[in-house]
C-alpha cells in the first residue's frame, strides 16, 4: 500500500476473517442441505443471509453511533 510492505499481522488478520467466513458459509449451506434444500438454493440463501448479517451490522454501528458500539465491548463499562 503506497508502495510500503503490508504487514504480516495485517495479512494474517485478513486471510483469517476470510476463512472464517467461508468455513460459516459451508456450516451453512451444509445445514440447509441437510433439511432439504438443494446445493444451489442453499448456498445463495447462505450467502446472502451472511451478507445481510454484515450489513446489519454496519447499519447498528452507524445508527447507534460507533462509539456507543464500541462501549459495549469495552470491559472498563461492565466493571462496575
Amino acid at each position: 500500500m503506497a508502495h510500503q510492505p503490508v504487514p504480516r499481522e495485517v495479512v494474517f488478520n485478513v486471510l483469517g476473517y476470510f476463512i472464517f467466513f467461508i468455513l460459516l458459509l459451508l456450516l451453512g449451506v451444509f445445514a440447509m442441505s441437510l433439511i432439504g434444500l438443494d446445493l444451489p438454493s442453499a448456498f445463495g440463501a447462505v450467502a446472502t443471509t451472511l451478507g445481510k448479517w454484515l450489513l446489519t451490522l454496519f447499519m447498528l454501528l452507524g445508527r447507534l453511533e460507533i462509539f456507543t458500539v464500541i462501549g459495549l465491548f469495552a470491559p472498563d463499562a461492565w466493571r462496575k
